[in-house]
């Protein structure tokens, strides 16, 4: 199956909330995929080597979990740096980051969509 950037690497996506993207609905679109979407061993990602199955579905649970977690801080008054100082990488993501560089960044990357997510939930308050 070809997820191209849906499942682009095992990280936070880009969300391009400008073009309609949806941080809160990325997990639900992955839970879809992985509801109706039957017999396949290979997924292609959007730029990384061919995964499985199973891959997807681990990076589907940790989307749904970091939105759970966003929204759990922003209900509890953080704020976007307040929330990013305080997370931590899963491991089934962190052991994709083969440095410590790439961890920080990570992190960093995590914030940025922690933020746009914010922004986008403002709005529609």
């Amino acid at each position: 199956m070809h997820a191209g950037d849906m499942f682009a690497w095992k990280a936070l996506p880009f969300i391009d909330v400008s073009n309609g993207g949806s941080a809160v609905g990325h997990p639900q679109t992955l839970a879809k995929a992985m509801s109706t979407i039957k017999n396949v061993d290979t997924v292609i990602t959007g730029h990384t080597p061919l995964m499985k199955w199973n891959d997807l579905q681990e990076y589907a649970d940790f989307s749904k979990d970091f939105v759970a977690w966003a929204q759990a801080e922003m209900k509890a008054g953080k704020t976007v740096d307040q929330a990013a100082a305080e997370y931590k990488v899963p491991a089934s993501i962190q052991g994709l980051h083969r440095r410590r560089r790439l961890v920080r960044r990570s992190q960093r990357k995590h914030a940025g969509c922690l933020r746009r997510a914010q922004e986008v939930a403002r709005t529609r308050m």
